[in-house]
C-alpha cells in the first residue's frame, strides 16, 4: 500500500520538494550563458574578425577599437546559436537529472528570448545591435516596423518553444497542478536571472544606473518576461509521451556550481576586465 500510494502521486510530490534555492541560482547560472555568449564572444568574436581589438570586456557590454555592422550583430546573433545549442543538449540529454534538465532549458529560454526579444526593442527604442540590420535604409519607420513586427513573431515563437519543452519534464495529471509548479519553477528562475544581471551591472565602471536600467535589467528581467507566460501556456498543452515529472531537488554539485559561476562573473565581468 505504501509503495502503491507514492507511485500514485508523483505531482503533488513534485511540487512539494522543488528546490526554489536550486532553481534561482539554475536561472542566475543560464543568465550568465547569456551574458557571455552576447557580450564576451560574440562581440568579442565580431571585434576581431573586423580587426579591431577589445578594450574592456564587462558583464554589459565591451569597449572596442572600432565600431562595425559585423561588431554589432555578433552579439544576438552569438545568442541565437548558443539558444540553440542549448535546445540540442535538452533533446539529447532527455534522460538527466531534473536540474541539469532544468539549466539547459533556462539556458535556452535565456539565450533565445534575449536574441529575439532584442529584435522588437531595437524597433521600439531606435537602439540596439540588431538596427545594424536598417542602419542607412529608407524609410527609417518602414524598417523600424519591420524590426519590431520579425521581433514580435520570433519572441512568441520562442515562448512556445520554450512551454513546450517544459512539457517534457513537468507532467502531470491534473493540469492545475502542472501550472501551479510550473510557475513556481519559472519565477525562481526567472528572479535568480534577473538579481544575477543587475547585481553584476551594479559595479559597472560606465556607472551602475545606465548598466542596470538599460542594459542588465532589460536583458534579463524585460527579455525574460515571456516566461511569465510559459506556465499558463504550459497548462494547456498536452503531454508528452515518456515525460517526466521528477521534482528539482535541492542540489549541492548545483549550489555549489551555480555560486561559483555567478560569483565569478559579478566579482570579474562586473567591474570589468582590461585584457
Amino acid at each position: 500500500m505504501e509503495t502503491a500510494t507514492a507511485r500514485s502521486a508523483p505531482t503533488s510530490c513534485a511540487t512539494a520538494f522543488d528546490s526554489v534555492l536550486t532553481m534561482g541560482l539554475i536561472g542566475g547560472t543560464a543568465y550568465v550563458t547569456a551574458a557571455l555568449a552576447h557580450e564576451t564572444i560574440g562581440h568579442s568574436a565580431g571585434c576581431l574578425a573586423s580587426g579591431g581589438r577589445v578594450l574592456l570586456f564587462t558583464s554589459v557590454h565591451i569597449e572596442s577599437s572600432q565600431t562595425g555592422r559585423l561588431i554589432d550583430l555578433a552579439g544576438p546573433v552569438a545568442g541565437l546559436v548558443a539558444g540553440g545549442i542549448f535546445w540540442w543538449l535538452l533533446r539529447r540529454f532527455h534522460q538527466a537529472r531534473p536540474a541539469t534538465r532544468m539549466f539547459l532549458w533556462m539556458a535556452m529560454s535565456c539565450n533565445l528570448l534575449w536574441a529575439t526579444g532584442y529584435l522588437s526593442y531595437s524597433g521600439v527604442i531606435g537602439t540596439g545591435d540588431w538596427l545594424a540590420l536598417t542602419r542607412g535604409r529608407a524609410p527609417g519607420w518602414f524598417w523600424g516596423t519591420a524590426l519590431v513586427a520579425a521581433g514580435a513573431l520570433a519572441y512568441v515563437a520562442t515562448i512556445f518553444l520554450v512551454a513546450g519543452e517544459l512539457r517534457r519534464f513537468t507532467a502531470g495529471r491534473d493540469p492545475a497542478v502542472v501550472r501551479r509548479r510550473s510557475r513556481r519553477m519559472v519565477l525562481a528562475a526567472y528572479l535568480g536571472a534577473g538579481v544575477t544581471a543587475c547585481a553584476a551591472g551594479a559595479l559597472d565602471p560606465a556607472g551602475a544606473a545606465w548598466a542596470i536600467l538599460e542594459n542588465s535589467a532589460p536583458a534579463s528581467l524585460l527579455a525574460g518576461v515571456g516566461l511569465l507566460f510559459v506556465p499558463w501556456l504550459r497548462g494547456r498543452l498536452g503531454e508528452t509521451p515518456g515525460a517526466g515529472s521528477a521534482p528539482v531537488l535541492r542540489s549541492w554539485g548545483w549550489l555549489l556550481a551555480g555560486t561559483l559561476v555567478i560569483g565569478s562573473f559579478i566579482a570579474v565581468l562586473g567591474p570589468g576586465v582590461r585584457p
